[in-house]
């Protein structure tokens, strides 16, 4: 004996109702695939290194200079230092890995002997700046400088840089154009002095450019050296 039908609206309501099941069981499997990618992308990031650290370190851990302090000046040091790490956008700790990895002889050996090292780097700066910063000597300083001169194999664009550190290292607020004429002193080329001053050269990078097309245009590397 055949059961009896089924009324159309009970059909239609059981029809509704598959629906809605299925659309519930996919809004289900939907949120589920959601919240497996989100663990994912957590669990991923939990595993990670800061990226702080990798990134920055993998772009630029040569990037910090050595610091020897009967070579180098400490403040000049740490001021580049300071520099690189708003660049980088480094954190505290990465600066002072990136610094402190870069000490050389007796700053290496004091910062090896010392009980702790838990410091900021604001800390740590402090404590470079109480221990190696010499002795002002701007006679001695101011001496270099004026008697320094193009070396052997080295152009009269590399001499400029380097006069201009030597100028820099004396810590003595100078214009441009002074720089310009102190660079100069030690230069010994009557035709190249009088080019740089007919062409009313006033600023040190400006110096160096028109010096290395001169050089270019002789095909020398040296000029004049004394």
């Amino acid at each position: 004996m055949n059961p009896p039908p089924v009324p159309r609206r009970r059909r239609m309501s059981l029809a509704r109702r598959s629906q809605d099941d299925e659309s519930a069981s996919t809004m289900s499997k939907v949120s589920q695939l959601f919240l497996e990618g989100i663990d994912k992308i957590f669990t991923k990031i939990g595993n990670a290194k800061p990226a702080d650290v990798s990134t920055s370190v993998s772009i630029s851990k040569d990037i910090v200079a050595e610091f020897d302090p009967l070579v180098h000046d400490i403040e000049m040091w740490l001021h580049a230092v300071d520099e690189y790490a708003l660049i980088y956008a480094w954190s505290d700790c990465v600066t002072s890995h990136m610094a402190l990895s870069k000490l050389r002889g007796a700053a290496q050996t004091w910062y090896r002997g010392l009980p702790t090292r838990l410091f900021s780097w604001s800390e740590w700066k402090n404590m470079l700046l109480v221990n190696f910063q010499p002795k002002r000597d701007l006679h001695t300083a101011m001496s270099t400088m004026l008697q320094y001169k193009p070396q052997p194999q080295q152009s009269l664009f590399e001499y400029t840089f380097a006069k201009l550190a030597l100028i820099h290292k004396m810590n003595i607020p100078l214009q441009d154009n002074d720089k310009v004429n102190l660079i100069m002193g030690g230069v010994n080329d009557a035709q190249i002095r009088f080019s740089v001053e007919a062409a009313d050269i006033k600023d040190p990078t400006v110096l160096a450019r028109h010096l290395r097309t001169i050089q270019t245009e002789r095909g020398e590397k040296q000029i004049c050296i004394s």
